[in-house]
């Protein structure tokens, strides 16, 4: 089998994207303390693959709120038997 071609970015068609099993972690710029998402509960708002995209983020230690840049890749591989 042969995967030919690419495609640059297009919209998933959903309102919320949840990855299970993914959890995204970003340390506070305020007071170092890490914050998490959890992609399982948490979720990409009407995301665009093969783009950026941000992430919003919460500390719970001093309330300081930040967003961290992802890029949501979607491609077409061969099954590994």
């Amino acid at each position: 089998m042969e995967i030919k071609g690419s495609c640059g970015q297009f919209e998933i068609g959903c309102k919320r994207f949840y990855m299970p099993g993914v959890v995204v972690e970003s340390t506070c710029s305020k007071c170092n303390a890490v914050a998490k998402q959890n992609m399982g509960n948490d979720y990409l708002s009407y995301p665009r693959a093969n783009s950026n995209t941000t992430l919003p983020f919460y500390c719970k230690e001093c309330e300081f709120e930040w967003e961290e840049r992802v890029h949501l890749v979607v491609r077409l591989e061969p099954a590994k038997t």
